[in-house]
């Protein structure tokens, strides 16, 4: 008896099955899906996150002015909710006035969020604060009156916007709630207390404005937490009034200063992450799952300066990361 035989015996033997040297390998088994239809991330209205899957919803009741869809809840990209302002309560917007000047960023941004939602009955103590308040906290306040005064010269939006593999449309959730299974357990979600819902395995993909002097001293949360090995691309474009010179997000080659140009467009991946500049774009894929910061650089030399507050302009920073990464057209720099 030859030794194959011995083998092939012993492998009949023992359930297996043995393949001659000749024969091709079994085909491995297909990747797994870094995320799954029912994957999504929850924003919820009083500015927290929280990421889990969708257990009990099959379909998303959606009303339009042509009749209710029934919307498959594996096929949705991402849902906004529509606008709808509670009465604003004046001790609170009064509250949250004064927190605006807090060396805190964390209460600043929540301060600005309630007054932004409570609208024009803030404005009395938004321009009662702005009297007191200089240099930066002023600058915030003006763009905080500017953004309540453009929403509501127009309509109020109070449609709810929905994003599906064959929709794009604005009407209005009808559907009550949905459970949330999450690392903390299972949640109970209202939509009523839902601000926007994004599917994980549609990408992401935001616009972040970064206002001049602001951006150069503070880091902003881009809200995109990349996944390793999906595909993260950055569009920057706009111009700053960078003490006397107009510059955009490559930075300024009129000052020196390392490890980049003042004024170029950086982000950092975590709160603690070693900068690394974008410019006018850039597009990687991405070592790690961190959250995505982005700002204009700047060395100590120009925070140091007294007059930093003449900076002034904006860059307008278009992120998109997985599936979505393609929305985000190709920079120079990339």
């Amino acid at each position: 008896m030859t030794m194959r035989t011995l083998l092939v015996a012993a492998a009949i033997a023992g359930g297996a099955s043995l393949l001659s040297a000749g024969e091709p390998d079994a085909p491995a088994p297909p990747a797994k899906a870094k995320f799954s239809p029912r994957d999504v991330e929850v924003r919820l209205r009083d500015g927290s996150a929280i990421r889990g899957q969708i257990a009990d919803l099959e379909h998303l009741a959606f009303q339009t002015n042509f009749g209710t869809l029934q919307i498959p809840v594996t096929h949705l990209f991402s849902l906004t909710r529509g606008k709808r302002r509670a009465p604003a309560n004046a001790a609170d917007v009064a509250a949250a006035a004064k927190k605006l000047t807090s060396d805190d960023a964390a209460q600043r941004a929540a301060a600005q969020q309630l007054l932004e939602d409570a609208g024009q009955p803030a404005l009395d103590a938004l321009f009662e604060m702005r009297q007191k308040a200089g240099g930066e906290p002023r600058t915030r306040i003006d763009a905080l009156i500017k953004r309540i005064l453009s929403s509501s010269a127009g309509k109020e939006n109070t449609f709810d916007t929905v994003k599906a593999a064959k929709l794009e449309g604005k009407g209005t959730i009808q559907t009550e709630g949905f459970t949330l299974k999450s690392k903390l357990g299972d949640l109970k979600l209202k939509f009523e207390d839902v601000a926007g819902i994004q599917w994980l395995s549609a990408g992401t993909a935001v616009t972040v404005e970064l206002q001049a002097p602001t951006a150069l001293r503070e880091w902003s949360d881009t809200g995109i937490d990349t996944t390793q090995g999906e595909t993260v691309a950055v569009a920057a474009s706009g111009e700053v009034l960078f003490f006397g010179s107009n510059i955009g997000p490559t930075g300024s080659t009129n000052w020196g200063g390392r490890p980049f140009r003042p004024g170029t467009l950086v982000g950092r991946l975590g709160a603690n992450g070693q900068p690394f500049a974008i410019g006018s774009g850039k597009r990687w894929p991405a070592e790690s799952s961190d959250r995505l910061y982005v700002k204009m650089f700047a060395t100590d030399d120009v925070l140091n300066r007294g007059d930093l507050d003449q900076c002034s302009g904006n860059f307008t920073v278009k992120i998109a990361s997985g599936a979505r990464a393609d929305e985000v057209e190709k920079a120079g720099g990339e």
